[in-house]
């Protein structure tokens, strides 16, 4: 008994730190990317692409990123 409560605590650990990794910022703006595509998930774009600048101004895909942003305007004003 005492071995299965030491099993499932570590089982536990490792699924609480896989839930704090941060996504890539490969992965953020996949994500910011797709969002964009439709003007029904521009918030969910929008915010995908200021967590990418917020968490990694120096990556290169902060240009494009700024780039989609201000496209996502100019489509809401029309």
């Amino acid at each position: 008994m005492k071995e299965l409560c030491s099993y499932l605590t570590i089982v536990l650990m490792l699924l609480f730190v896989s839930g704090c990794v941060e996504k890539s910022p490969e992965k953020l703006y996949q994500q910011a990317e797709k969002a964009a595509a439709d003007s029904s998930t521009y918030d969910k774009a929008e915010k995908l692409f200021q967590k990418l600048l917020a968490r990694y101004p120096e990556d290169e895909r902060c240009d494009d990123a700024l780039f989609t942003l201000a496209q996502i305007e100019i489509n809401r004003r029309g």
